[in-house]
């Protein structure tokens, strides 16, 4: 949430998702070989069912919805920097309408 407002740290940390997911299969073969160093059952089976439900599933997730808000933002300043612009040319429109009428009425 706090990281919503500045692209640069969100990029970065949907590239480490992106890269922590696509690595899974080398996590979990990592883990298949080593589950005795840090637990007390093998959850690691070699088709990576464990990693990808505890670990690819939610950063994938995580990562779906950043990527959405970012969406979101992205629509919503494209909005309104178009209301502006229109504002702008409006303005631009009523002031050369008023130099005209203010050069009719002169004459």
């Amino acid at each position: 949430v706090h990281t919503q407002q500045n692209w640069a740290v969100q990029s970065v940390l949907y590239l480490i998702t992106f890269i922590v997911v696509c690595s899974a299969r080398y996590i979990n073969d990592w883990c298949f070989n080593n589950w005795q160093l840090f637990a007390s059952q093998n959850y690691f089976d070699p088709s990576g069912f464990f990693v990808t439900v505890m670990l690819s599933l939610p950063m994938s997730l995580i990562s779906l919805i950043a990527l959405v808000l970012a969406l979101k933002n992205t629509a919503s300043l494209v909005v309104k920097v178009k209301t502006f612009e229109f504002k702008q040319q409006l303005r631009k429109k009523q002031a050369a309408k008023q130099r005209t009428n203010k050069a009719k009425k002169s004459d």
